[in-house]
């Protein structure tokens, strides 16, 4: 069968939409990955430090030791006395295969803290690969929704640099692999309405990234009737769907439903008793609360953290004049979550950068953005780049001073009040002098100069303490002042700069070797060859 036709975005005329194929045919799309993969694990933290991201690894090693118990973390005590983490199991499952290899690897390191730390280390830059996995399969999305080349590299960039993901993808939390997962079930819809006779082949890859989003965080499924109705809503509507094609949409899903049922029913005893303590992670946030600081708080609204989401509302009219059930998809996935999240007691989720819930909606948001860039008007075209630049500013300040610092300075960690508290996190939530948007942009000066100085902390690692901070007592107070890179730490232990300063540099090398390579590529004729419509 021919190609179909769809209206070319900033225009008026039709064109042909030629069949997506995967991002492997793309030689952008492969240097684009080099590029994003560099350039985070450059900016790692080489460290596990959130509570969540502890009890994780601490699941992925019980995993590798053929137990589904934890020793400490984020648990509830179930079955036989044991503890079992809260979470579901997906990310530690997906991460195994990196804890594994930084066990096997520390091996080969003198005895001392290096070796001790090394397996979190290696396991810390999952969600780099993650995010820059992220950052390929919205260049092919926006792409195949008839976008300039030009316009799909800087959106993709954009996503991976000028918003929140960016400091997620240092982090060992689950969102970015909620929003990879949420993105490539999207995607593989949106690729099966461009490949007439391949609904049920295309709708069952989507069901199956959504279900093992759901085996990640099981409440992803509350995307499942959103993207089924994107599903159909293609040319042709239901009947052109068929009941094999919701069927086989549905598949992933159910099944992801039924594995989930067995975890919970193995570890506490029935299929619906997931770990989580009703009375503390309850739905009693009053909503216009959540949504305000989900929307427009001084800190926490998600367009601080993502500008281009702010410019996307204006592009949002053009995103539907051409592609209306896309645009109507992406803006009810970023409403559901919003809605869903804002009633959340932790609404905010506690501690993390911006609203830690909407990270996986991010691509929906932006989405309508490259309507700005496509038109070819100057005022447009600045508005995109103007938000882009702040997202970027914003996200520089998140990067360098990891989130628990901020809440250590402010005095708002350990925390001293419930999550019900309507005083929780007040400071940091709500008053526009300490939101962490301007806070951290205040460590970073502060502490960058530290670094420089004599007077940078010295830290004393305890690999012996079974801690997620393993540092002295007196150390804990210190991490107020610190940078958040891995070639830092070592400098704060006593490790000289200049022995540091060897990988730096040659990870430097190799991130713009790789943006040559990309700025180079993105220059030369159609670089998405098959994913794209046929401007020939």
């Amino acid at each position: 069968m021919g190609p179909s036709v769809e209206a070319s975005p900033g225009g008026t005329a039709s064109r042909p939409i030629a069949s997506p194929v995967g991002p492997a045919a793309s030689p952008v799309a492969r240097r684009l990955f080099i590029f994003s993969l560099l350039a985070y694990l450059l900016l790692g933290g080489g460290r596990i430090a959130s509570s969540d991201g502890h009890t994780m690894f601490s699941l992925s090693e019980s995993l590798l030791a053929g137990r589904l118990s934890i020793p400490a973390g984020n648990g509830r005590i179930g079955r036989h006395g044991l503890l079992y983490a809260k979470a579901d199991p997906g990310q530690a499952v997906i991460a195994m295969p990196l804890v594994a290899a930084g066990r096997a690897t520390a091996k080969l390191l003198p005895p001392g803290p290096l070796r001790t730390f090394w397996p979190r280390a290696v396991a810390s830059t999952m969600n780099a690969f993650v995010g820059a996995a992220a950052v390929v399969v919205f260049l092919l999305l926006v792409r195949s929704l008839g976008y300039s080349p030009q316009t799909a590299l800087i959106m993709s960039l954009g996503l991976g640099f000028s918003t929140s993901l960016l400091p997620y993808t240092k982090s060992f939390l689950r969102e970015p692999l909620l929003l990879l997962f949420l993105l490539l079930s999207f995607f593989e819809l949106r690729r099966s309405k461009l490949r007439h006779g391949a609904i049920a082949g295309g709708a069952f890859r989507a069901g199956l990234w959504l279900g093992a989003g759901m085996m990640v965080k099981a409440t992803l499924a509350l995307n499942t009737p959103l993207l089924l109705g994107y599903l159909l809503a293609r040319p042709g509507g239901p009947r052109a769907v068929g009941g094999r094609g919701v069927l086989s949409f549905l598949a992933g899903p159910a099944a992801a439903a039924g594995l989930l049922g067995v975890y919970n029913a193995v570890r506490f005893g029935h299929p619906l008793a997931t770990g989580y303590d009703p009375t503390v992670d309850n739905f009693s946030t009053p909503l216009l609360v959540g949504l305000y600081g989900q929307l427009l708080s001084s800190g926490k609204s998600i367009f601080l953290y993502a500008p281009l989401g702010f410019a996307a509302l204006w592009g949002f009219a053009g995103l539907a004049r051409h592609h209306r059930a896309e645009a109507v998809t992406a803006g009810a996935i970023v409403a559901m979550n919003v809605l869903f999240h804002a009633k959340f007691a932790s609404w905010a989720g506690e501690g993390s950068w911006g609203p830690r819930y909407l990270v996986p909606c991010l691509p929906f948001l932006i989405l309508p953005a490259a309507e700005l860039w496509q038109s070819g008007r100057t005022a447009r075209r600045r508005a995109a780049a103007l938000a882009l630049v702040l997202g970027l500013l914003v996200q520089v300040g998140g990067t360098a001073i990891y989130f628990g610092s901020y809440m250590r300075e402010l005095g708002e960690y350990p925390y001293q009040r419930n999550f019900s508290d309507p005083l929780f996190m007040v400071r940091s939530h709500f008053v526009p002098n300490d939101s962490p948007v301007v806070g951290h942009w205040r460590l970073l000066l502060r502490n960058a100069a530290l670094f420089a100085s004599d007077e940078r902390p010295r830290l004393k690692p305890r690999p012996e303490l079974a801690e997620r901070l393993p540092l002295e007592d007196t150390d804990h107070d210190q991490l107020r002042y610190v940078l958040d890179f891995w070639f830092c730490y070592p400098v704060y232990a006593g490790i000289p700069g200049r022995v540091v300063a060897i990988p730096v540099l040659v990870l430097v090398a190799l991130t713009v070797w790789a943006g040559v390579r990309l700025r180079a590529s993105a220059r030369t004729g159609d670089p998405f060859p098959g994913v794209c419509p046929d401007e020939g």
